[in-house]
């Protein structure tokens, strides 16, 4: 239920020519927001989950591009989307062969695509996401804990794609996932490990 990458992008290439250059296989990443970021210094800035957008402005040469995809990844990001244009004019074949190596998504934008516009898409798409996760997840739980009032919920999970003839289950999941969690939410930590395994 959660947004993956690939899910956002699906449209991309027609309505905003985005390419997806590397790290196709982590098109499954999970994002949780969307990010402008020009320095090479983010650690402080991010959570984990952002989809991140660059035009290359504070940098100069190519350089600065794999320390910056490299610190990207180690703060767990969900992609990356280069503006090419004047700042960025190509992508070094070595930032291509370690977005490979780590299964981190590259992706690129003609300069003439305004970052703005899809931002604005993304983050409604994401929101709108979560407005429905909530609505799911209340009714489900409303379910287990007022089953005499079934009726009520009913219309909720059948508009979300729930088949009302269908079995269901709960499983309950404890995980010691301290050491993974970071500054994320757990439940988003969770969901992330969960999309990992497909």
């Amino acid at each position: 239920m959660a947004v993956t990458l690939a899910s956002l992008c699906e449209k991309s290439g027609y309505l905003y020519g985005m390419r997806v250059i590397a790290g196709k296989d982590g098109m499954t990443n999970i994002v949780q927001w969307v990010h402008s970021v020009e320095d090479t210094e983010v650690s402080d800035f991010l959570h984990g989950g952002e989809l991140i957008f660059s035009t290359g402005i504070a940098n100069k040469g190519q350089d600065w591009m794999l320390p910056f995809v490299k610190n990207l990844i180690e703060n767990q990001v969900s992609g990356l989307v280069l503006n090419i244009g004047p700042y960025i004019k190509s992508i070094p074949q070595e930032v291509i062969s370690y977005c490979n190596e780590k299964h981190f998504p590259l992706l690129d934008i003609p300069w003439k695509t305004r970052i703005v516009d899809i931002s604005r898409d993304f983050c409604n798409r994401i929101i709108l996401n979560e407005r429905k996760e909530e609505s799911i997840g209340d009714a489900l739980k409303n379910f287990i804990f007022f089953p005499n009032e079934y009726d009520k919920y009913i219309p909720v999970l059948e508009c979300n794609d729930f088949s009302v003839d269908a079995d269901y289950a709960i499983i309950g999941i404890k995980a010691d996932m301290a050491d993974n969690i970071s500054t994320l939410k757990p439940e988003n930590a969770f969901e992330r490990i969960i999309y990992s395994y497909k």
